[in-house]
């Protein structure tokens, strides 16, 4: 059972690279049915749902930790994604891959704390919401800050190579069929920066070399009360 690609949106304005994939895998890199032992899926509704037009990702582990995935390529301008995710940096001090959150993950601390950093890059991410990517606020850094918090979490991965599983357990791209040329996974991510409960809405961005932002893709995480 092949996982649900990104809903089709309107012909994009912007020139900057095309999100093909965004979705939340389980822990194990399951995107086909997240929690489901060995990807197994037979018999098993697929995952995520659609809701209001946004795929909803239910989180199945216990500490709501999720793995994060994004796949790209070039778009209208014809230049791939960039692959800088911590530093080095472009320029302008932000990452090829943008990402925000609606809600804190973790404790939502808004230093930059990155894995390979002082800490052990588990103390949270703040929020941004409404989400914006323009720039920072006279006299901050608070978005750029919260772009390069996620960014940092997340290694660029050859296609060929990718984080996810399919349904069989099986290496497979999120969504092979849109020919994306480069996976980004969210694997430090999945060791603290946990989901509250209740729906926390992710938007995705991808620049390319130079910098031109691409279209908007969005999801939602959704992390159920845990039984009392």
């Amino acid at each position: 059972m092949p996982p649900t690609p990104t809903p089709t949106r309107a012909a994009p304005t912007e020139l900057g690279p095309l999100i093909t994939f965004f979705g939340a895998a389980d822990t194990q890199g399951c995107v086909a049915c997240p929690g489901t032992p060995n990807c197994d899926c037979e018999g098993v509704p697929p995952t995520p749902i659609i809701e209001n037009g946004l795929r909803v990702f239910p989180v199945i582990d216990a500490l709501g930790r999720v793995l994060m995935v994004v796949e790209g390529k070039a778009g209208a301008n014809g230049q791939p994604p960039g692959i800088a995710l911590g530093q080095p940096l472009p320029a302008d001090g932000r990452p090829h891959l943008l990402i925000e959150a609606s809600r804190p993950l973790g404790n939502g601390n808004p230093a930059v704390i990155c894995p390979d950093a002082a800490g052990d890059g588990s103390d949270g991410i703040p929020a941004v919401e409404p989400p914006n990517f323009g720039p920072d606020p006279p006299g901050t850094t608070t978005i750029t800050d919260a772009l390069k918090d996620v960014a940092c979490r997340f290694i660029s991965r050859p296609t060929l190579d990718p984080c996810t599983l399919n349904a069989f357990g099986d290496a497979a791209l999120g969504n092979g069929s849109a020919s994306p040329t480069v996976q980004f996974c969210g694997e430090s991510m999945v060791s603290g920066q946990a989901v509250a409960i209740g729906d926390t809405r992710f938007t995705a961005r991808l620049r390319d070399i130079s910098g031109t932002v691409g279209p908007p893709e969005q999801i939602i995480v959704r992390r159920p009360t845990p039984p009392s």
